[in-house]
């Protein structure tokens, strides 16, 4: 006796099959009328298999009728591959360059398949950072770092890399020659931004930095004074603004505190200038988040000078035809750190470094 089965019971089957908690491979299977194996190749794309066009689109379209999700954590198994990169950032991600950077590394890493794992930089009470033992365990197949102010990772640490043969990629950090790494040029940035000042009318400068020597304000500060020294005519004023790295751990919903000594100095500093600055004369903010702040004490002083910042701040582009910044190319970055370590990963002999210019 045959007995014909119509459009409706096979969705009663399907919504049968979706009550349970999870679909399978020979649920799919069952469901379509082939093996299991048959379902497998089509779905892992399995190449000089001998199935129909007819078939595949049969058992593709009940995997999205049936909602399946792979075994990623067989495959992982199976393939020795996890197709996840972790991700070591030591800035907090309400800092708007590294969330630009994060967004990179994940559009570019979600294009070829792979998801992303932040992972914690601390040590705890392990003898290795969190981000070493995440591919250790078996949890991600590489690792890209975010430095902190350009700043290396312990030499200790860069040893236990190349002897677990970790792939791993860095970004802004000074010295790893032995790595792949992403640099940004800021050296470039602030001479761009101090020639633009004085070609637009400029003889004096103000320049406030953050009180602390680290890589990027020491290329910035070079390239402000290497500039001057094509001007002689130009005069400059540097005025340092102290923060505490202890003060940003406690605050974690603020990269910078601006506290009253930090906007005293602000003032302090454009009250002793009144006299010194005139119409078209600049300031160069080291960080652009200063810009908007320093733009708003001018503002109340009747000053109608030229701003830069040497770093993109709150706003993506400015509002005000006396305000310019050196954008750094964050989404870039990422995008540039996710293609390296999936070279690396497939290549771990290739060893490449990049330095990206100021926007």
């Amino acid at each position: 006796m045959r007995i014909n089965i119509g459009y409706n019971d096979f969705n009663d089957k399907a919504e049968a099959l979706m009550s349970r908690k999870k679909v399978t491979i020979k649920d799919i299977a069952n469901y379509v009328g082939v093996t299991p194996m048959t379902v497998s190749y089509v779905i892992n794309q399995t190449p000089n298999q001998s199935i129909s066009a007819e078939t595949k689109q049969r058992v593709l379209d009940a995997v999205k009728k049936l909602n399946y999700v792979p075994n990623n954590a067989a495959k992982a198994l199976r393939l020795n591959q996890t197709y996840c990169i972790g991700v070591a950032m030591e800035k907090k991600l309400i800092v708007q360059r590294y969330a630009q950077i994060l967004e990179g590394i994940r559009s570019r890493l979600e294009e070829n398949g792979y998801s992303i794992l932040l992972c914690n930089n601390q040590q705890s009470t392990k003898a290795l950072p969190e981000y070493m033992n995440c591919f250790l365990e078996n949890r991600v197949d590489g690792i890209i770092y975010v430095s902190m102010d350009g700043q290396d990772i312990p030499e200790k640490y860069q040893k236990q890399i190349k002897q677990f043969n970790i792939p791993f990629v860095a970004l802004d950090c000074e010295d790893m020659e032995n790595f792949s790494t992403v640099q940004y040029d800021y050296y470039r940035g602030a001479c761009q931004q101090t020639e633009h000042l004085i070609k637009k009318g400029a003889k004096h400068l103000i320049y406030f930095r953050p009180q602390t020597n680290t890589k990027q304000e020491r290329y910035r500060l070079r390239g402000v004074e290497d500039t001057l020294k094509k001007y002689p005519e130009v005069t400059l004023a540097i005025y340092e603004i102290p923060y505490s790295v202890e003060k940003e751990q406690e605050v974690p919903n603020l990269g910078m505190i601006y506290d009253k000594t930090m906007l005293g100095i602000f003032s302090k500093a454009l009250e002793d200038e009144q006299d010194n600055i005139q119409e078209k004369d600049g300031i160069i903010c080291s960080w652009g988040r200063w810009v908007e702040v320093v733009f708003a004490e001018t503002l109340k002083r009747g000053m109608k000078v030229q701003i830069s910042g040497l770093a993109e701040g709150t706003l993506y582009a400015p509002l005000w035809d006396n305000v310019t910044y050196s954008s750094l190319p964050n989404y870039e970055a990422g995008c540039i750190l996710s293609e390296m370590i999936l070279e690396q990963i497939k290549k771990p002999e290739i060893v490449r470094h990049e330095v990206l210019s100021p926007l």
